[in-house]
């Protein structure tokens, strides 16, 4: 249970991270955190976002090759959310 709690925590603050950077101008619309939110729950029912932090996500999930960080893969669910099926609108 505390590891668990301990990789949401984790997993709330790189978000923050990203989505209020200080030195960053705000975007015109706000991002879809839903998508992120839901991005983060495809990662957990496959191996758990902790694995994801430390081997990188593989494209494979969205049809892609290769593997890519966590920071940008979740970067990519507020900013490019179209490349996400499950955030198709």
């Amino acid at each position: 249970m505390l590891r668990k709690l301990v990789v949401l925590t984790i997993a709330v603050v790189a978000v923050l991270a990203i989505v209020s950077p200080a030195s960053a101008a705000r975007p015109a619309t706000a991002p879809d955190v839903k998508c992120l939110q839901t991005g983060l729950g495809v990662l957990q029912a496959n191996g758990g976002v902790a694995y994801f932090a430390k081997n990188g996500v593989p494209l494979s999930l969205i049809g892609g090759e290769g593997t890519a960080p966590l920071s940008t893969v979740l970067k990519l669910h507020l900013f490019q959310p179209s490349l996400f099926p499950w955030c198709a609108r």
